[in-house]
């Protein structure tokens, strides 16, 4: 689990990154970046909470945020980032049970999900855009406290890849996402290597969204 390098707020993530350690999770993810609030006019790092948190996935376990939940349950934001794997098996009742746990929970940004959906490479934009919708929805139906999803990096080669927000309706007949994702053009400078397999990830800062915490 990579340690941050911001040393002022280590003394917060560290109970996390010890337990993950101890439970054998080390190896399963590690923390690309944090979101940390102030909870009151202070400036010890007590006064800090974590408030999001961006994880990056090698392997799927239900566990592992379960640990996150235990201990930072005022995590607003999260973002899942399965894009540097070539196949996940997360079953989809075992990622709601883990994201409902989080009951501040309001923007989820997944990045790369075609890894979580492990999907096929047939689907062009309009169908691979249903999919992530249908998917969205199904989470927000069971998970009520998210307003919105943002999603990142998702393609199925190397060619073009689909982002944009995905925003929560909860209408008297039904719950579900609405939104339209743009296709982008991916650039061949920006493919990487995984495993011998090529797969494309532009980079870019974190999305703005009006729920979002200050990341660092």
């Amino acid at each position: 689990m990579m340690r941050s390098s911001v040393l002022p707020f280590i003394p917060v993530i560290e109970p996390f990154l010890d337990k993950a350690c101890n439970e054998g999770l080390d190896n399963t993810a590690w923390i690309r970046s944090f979101a940390i609030t102030r909870a009151g006019p202070g400036s010890a790092v007590t006064d800090w909470y974590v408030s999001g948190m961006h994880l990056c996935i090698r392997e799927w376990s239900a566990q592992l945020l379960h640990l996150v939940c235990s201990l930072f349950p005022q995590i607003s934001t999260l973002t899942i980032n399965t894009g540097y794997t070539l196949a996940l098996s997360c079953p989809f009742d075992e990622l709601v049970d883990s994201l409902r746990r989080f009951f501040a929970l309001q923007v989820v940004t997944f990045v790369a999900p075609n890894n979580l959906l492990n999907i096929g490479n047939e689907l062009d934009a309009d169908k691979l855009e249903a999919v992530i919708i249908e998917y969205t929805s199904r989470i927000s139906q069971q998970v009520s406290s998210i307003e919105a999803f943002f999603i990142e990096r998702f393609q199925n080669n190397c060619d073009w890849y689909l982002q944009g927000w995905l925003t929560v309706q909860r209408g008297v007949a039904e719950i579900c996402t609405v939104g339209t994702l743009e296709q982008k053009e991916a650039p061949s400078r920006k493919c990487g290597i995984i495993r011998g397999t090529e797969i494309c990830y532009p980079t870019r800062p974190p999305p703005i969204h009006p729920n979002s915490p200050f990341y660092i």
